[in-house]
């Protein structure tokens, strides 16, 4: 995994959404899966997509990121907090985004992909699991990383992370 640095995505009244931007990349991992899935020409994929982003804002405007707004994936036996966007407003829908809650104001965001129709896992699906499994390493080098405390860290109030966007955070 390359050094990344934090952007922020979505600045919303309850809300701050991050994402990651590896090292020597293009886009951000938010991008690279709306520029995918947005490329999806089957019609229920495009609202599944539409519906996911109206989520990200209701969450953001109107509750706050608590774990009930999510879909619980957390892999525990690797230890990482990958939750995916969002469960309570898309019953049926197959889309994972991933992203990891720091806290009710803070998400992460990372990437995802439409899951395997049927009762599989994330872990074994082999279009989400690569997506589901690096942001599981991606949740643990971030709290790493805030614990260290040298390159990521809390504000006074502990709703805003206070980073360098030009010092990159090292796996």
């Amino acid at each position: 995994m390359n050094t990344f640095v934090l952007r922020l995505v979505y600045l919303h009244s309850h809300v701050r959404w991050y994402t990651v931007h590896f090292a020597g990349h293009e886009r951000t991992e938010y991008a690279d899966f709306l520029a995918r899935m947005g490329a999806e020409t089957d019609p229920k994929h495009k609202r599944d997509l539409n519906d996911l982003k109206a989520a990200i804002q209701i969450i953001g405007n109107k509750y706050g990121a608590y774990p009930k707004y999510f879909r619980d994936e957390q892999d525990i036996v690797h230890r990482g907090e990958a939750m995916a966007v969002p469960s309570k407003f898309m019953m049926r829908s197959q889309l994972r985004l991933y992203c990891q809650i720091l806290s009710p104001r803070v998400v992460i965001l990372f990437n995802g992909d439409f899951k395997t129709k049927g009762p599989i896992a994330a872990q074994d699906c082999p279009r989400v699991e690569p997506h589901f499994t690096k942001a599981n390493a991606l949740t643990r080098v971030i709290n790493q990383a805030l614990e260290d405390g040298e390159h990521l860290h809390w504000d006074v109030t502990r709703t805003v992370l206070v980073f360098d966007p030009n010092k990159p955070i090292n796996p």
